[in-house]
């Protein structure tokens, strides 16, 4: 059944409906009659999916021309004909980022080695991974390899840090990133990526010359899920302003692999091979791409300053469907915060279909149908559709992003000591927020974004209540005080809003000031974040790469994540690392492992489930193991760093955060006292004196 045709079925049965319940209502309006509300979201899918078509087909009418000077860039299977610039997978938050990622360096000596995993959350691939034919383990290590040959373009570099982004980073930070030994550097060093199944051990060599190293390999001896043994390990390790580019381009790299793999793989309902070719591929997730931004289109309707935001580039089908993505989006959204100076674009095609004003979905042509929803958005993530748009004078809109999980993570690592009080606030991530707001928003003056849910929201947002900053009045202000936009990106979208009011994250008016909510999957999630009155969406595979948003909800999603899981640095002499569960001492050297949890499904219920933990699968997974000797004698061993322990950590992080704010302590601590941007973490100030309430209160 088409989708139309099932929108006519469900709209005879609801009319029925509604005039039966308003008889036996005495004509009451029955708006909210659970059965008419959850008929809402199918009648503007069923909307959506007609409108998307047409709009698809008006805009390859009229932009033929400008795809046909786009596909000369690609081989006929959609790769492109000369490797892609080194950044082309990143969003712009990694140049936003990289002031905050250069200072913290600073602090370490500028001697910080971080290392990124993927972890491969799909089980068809985990299992298609093992297959004895190693075809696509051979496919997915050969993309690997080609990161090698990807270099970095200093005109995105001088693109992007213009207008209000020109002094954020200085000339010698933008060489450490792109040049190396006098020449322009690739994304990974030439012999970085090592043979695959080679568990590569980074060298003093490798450390003191800034290397980018990347390992591929499996270890059976390693437990994915309960009962499921095998793990495959893709590891990239190297400076942290430099490895931090491969965050998103080598999940990219596997992403694509995959989705290639499975295009050739394709079977029928009746069980037989039949590939699908890449065009046929681009074609549907274009039309995908087309009914969600109808659907968009049909909210905004109603909402108008719902804003969506396009999330792309480390999940997708290629260059190729990226930047005639960004063209789409581009012709059909207007820029929320007007035309980007350094790349000024032309008024939409006027070919657009828009909503009937009966709200029907009836056909119209664009032109009988007037413009008159001022249709915006936030903007994209991917700086170089941006940059290549622009080039051939075509139309993008511009690049937006704040900073990621990885600053919250990789910071808790490199100051644990300052995380280690007995109310569990990971004031770590307040100093990576107010050292990009220090850093960056102060000189862009875009809006300072809150990432609240590495180790739940309700912790940060207590920490962020507690914590005071000076206002420009000489008064004193919460640090949450200085927050434009929260960012939801986990746990439920009521649950998130419900802790924004509770922590006080409102306006003058008292209503709770802008939200982001970016785990945008569904046509049910963005109904739901524009009911509950959030200001903007982040959605990515939902604007075309997903299947399950128009098709199959049973496609295989091929999803995965990529997080900081070590990072190193050479320990404080006289410090003690002991105490503390996600790091130890080799060697002189501190070893860390970040973690990151996320928001429970249910915030009352805070306790960790199955597959929230994100930390290092190479970790010993108990604290206490018991081995045998020779003679078959039990005898423990203790771990240092264990997934257990830091599960514990992480857990206790999030159950302590449940106990109300103390009233008498909001915002009396001054940053200063123990943060500066100039001198770094003052540990003095943390441990305090006996006369020093705040200091009693969360240091004892």
């Amino acid at each position: 059944m088409s989708y139309f045709e099932k929108y006519q079925k469900y709209k005879s049965k609801y009319e029925a409906i509604k005039i039966e319940m308003k008889q036996m209502l005495g004509g009451h309006n029955i708006i909210n009659n659970q059965m008419y509300k959850n008929d809402k979201n199918e009648e503007l899918r069923c909307i959506a999916h007609i409108m998307g078509q047409e709009m698809l087909d008006k805009w390859i009418a009229a932009r033929t021309g400008d795809i046909d000077r786009i596909t000369p860039m690609f081989n006929e299977d959609g790769t492109p004909i000369h490797p892609p610039s080194a950044t082309t997978f990143s969003d712009l938050y990694k140049w936003t980022m990289m002031p905050v990622i250069r200072k913290l360096e600073s602090y370490k000596n500028n001697n910080c080695i971080v290392t990124f995993g993927i972890d491969l959350r799909d089980k068809s691939m985990r299992k298609e991974l093992k297959n004895p034919d190693g075809i696509l383990v051979g496919e997915i290590h050969a993309a690997l390899k080609r990161l090698e040959t990807r270099p970095f373009d200093r005109a995105v570099f001088d693109k992007v840090l213009a207008g209000p982004r020109a002094t954020i980073l200085t000339p010698s930070d933008v060489d450490a990133i792109c040049i190396q030994g006098g020449a322009i550097r690739t994304l990974v060093d030439a012999g970085g990526v090592k043979d695959f199944g080679v568990k590569y051990e980074r060298t003093a060599d490798d450390n003191a010359n800034g290397k980018v190293t990347l390992t591929f390999y499996e270890d059976r001896t390693k437990e994915y899920a309960a009962g499921e043994m095998g793990v495959h390990f893709i590891e990239a390790s190297g400076p942290w302003h430099r490895v931090t580019w491969l965050e998103t381009s080598m999940m990219q790299c596997v992403y694509e692999a995959k989705l290639r793999y499975d295009l050739r793989n394709h079977k029928n309902a009746r069980g037989a091979l039949e590939p699908i070719t890449y065009n046929q591929w681009l074609y549907h997730a274009l039309l995908r791409c087309a009914k969600s931004v109808a659907y968009t289109y049909l909210i905004q309707r109603e909402r108008p300053g719902f804003k969506p935001a396009l999330f792309t580039g480390r999940r997708t089908g290629g260059l190729l469907f990226l930047l005639l993505q960004n063209l789409f989006f581009a012709d059909h959204f207007n820029q929320f915060n007007g035309l980007d100076p350094t790349n000024p674009r032309p008024v939409p095609l006027s070919l657009l279909l828009r909503v009937p004003a009966d709200g029907t979905g009836a056909a119209a042509s664009s032109a009988a149908v007037a413009p008159t929803i001022p249709n915006t958005c936030l903007g994209t993530s991917s700086v170089d559709c941006w940059y290549i748009l622009g080039t051939l004078g075509l139309p993008c809109v511009s690049p937006v992003g704040t900073h990621a999980h990885e600053l919250s993570m990789v910071i808790s690592v490199l100051f644990p000591h300052v995380d280690q009080n007995p109310q569990h606030l990971p004031l770590t991530q307040i100093i990576g927020h107010y050292l990009y707001s220090e850093l960056v928003w102060k000189k862009t003056k875009g809006p300072m974004a809150m990432l609240s849910d590495t180790l739940g929201t309700r912790a940060f947002m207590k920490a962020a209540n507690y914590v005071s900053l000076p206002a420009e009045d000489g008064r004193r202000q919460r640090f949450l005080d200085i927050v434009g936009t929260a960012r939801q990106d986990s746990g439920k979208l009521p649950d998130f809003v419900h802790n924004m009011v509770e922590f006080g994250y409102v306006g003058g008016d008292g209503a709770v000031k802008a939200m982001m909510a970016s785990e945008i999957d569904t046509t049910d999630t963005l109904l739901e974040a524009s009911n509950l009155g959030y200001a903007s969406f982040g959605a990515g595979g939902f604007f075309g790469d997903s299947e399950k948003v128009w098709g199959d909800k049973n496609a295989p999603s091929n999803s995965m994540a990529v997080k900081a899981v070590r990072v190193m640095y050479a320990a404080e002499p006289g410090r003690d690392y002991s105490k503390i569960s996600y790091v130890k001492v080799v060697d002189a050297n501190v070893i860390g492992y970040p973690v990151k949890v996320g928001d429970p499904s249910d915030f009352k219920k805070p306790q960790l489930g199955e597959g929230k933990l994100s930390v290092d699968k190479n970790l010993p997974a108990r604290k206490i193991e018991t081995v045998y000797d020779g003679a078959q004698k039990p005898y423990p061993i203790i771990n240092k760093v264990s997934v257990e322990g830091i599960k514990e950590y992480a857990e206790g992080v999030r159950v302590a955060a449940q106990a109300p704010l103390d009233p008498s302590l909001t915002a009396t601590k001054p940053i200063e006292s123990f943060f500066t941007v100039e001198g770094g973490v003052n540990y003095g100030g943390l441990e305090g004196g006996s006369n020093n309430s705040w200091f009693n209160y969360f240091f004892n």
